[in-house]
């Protein structure tokens, strides 16, 4: 990508890709290890929690939406960089719900369709950024086939948990609640990593 976009256009999806990295880590509650110690010893438990994280991080993927594009214009970014951000930010959001959704399959053993899966996702972000380079298509639609890949990802990865642990995907507050706070030590852990490693591009970007 960076030979075949240009520094200037490769610029732009770099700082897409660690901004948007960067802010929708605060979308992860950091369930997933949660996810494997307690789900692979009470699989009904996923029904209790999950439902509520999921409706959770809807919440909070509004609120860092509006910020994202509150940064980009108040950091003067043109507006055809709007489109790569906001579509990275959608590929940063699936990616983390397709983490805790192949978390719950690991703790299920169940990944047969898991590992045929990441293989599929990965075709299809191959065959669609290939396309936009070699067809010289717009640059958000190489940030689209990332979305198109967590996509289907996500949608089969739904199937195969729903059918797997037979969950269902109910609001519990208090065992949301119980989640969220047990979860908070690897949340603060993988925040900063991923933080501190993404947070340079941005400043660059912006400096």
């Amino acid at each position: 990508l960076p030979r075949y976009l240009g520094p200037q256009a490769f610029g732009v999806v770099n700082f897409a890709d660690a901004f948007t990295s960067t802010l929708f880590v605060l979308a992860g509650f950091g369930v997933d290890t949660y996810i494997r110690k307690e789900v692979s010893v009470r699989h009904e438990h996923a029904s209790d929690f999950f439902g509520g994280v999921t409706a959770l991080r809807g919440l909070t993927a509004v609120v860092l939406f509006g910020a994202t594009q509150v940064f980009l214009m108040v950091a003067d970014r043109p507006p055809e960089t709007w489109a790569v951000v906001h579509l990275f930010g959608v590929s940063a959001l699936l990616f983390t719900f397709n983490q805790s959704l192949a978390a719950l399959l690991h703790a299920r053993g169940t990944v047969n369709g898991l590992s045929v899966l990441n293989i599929a996702s990965k075709l299809i972000w191959g065959t669609g950024t290939m396309l936009a380079v070699v067809l010289s298509l717009p640059l958000w639609t190489v940030a689209l086939a990332v979305v198109a890949s967590e996509a289907l990802k996500t949608v089969v990865s739904v199937r195969l948990v729903t059918k797997h642990l037979a969950m269902t995907w109910a609001v519990n507050v208090g065992a949301t609640k119980l989640a969220v706070l047990g979860s908070l030590p690897m949340f603060v852990n993988l925040a900063a990593h991923t933080i501190y490693n993404k947070l340079d591009v941005s400043i660059l970007a912006v400096v």
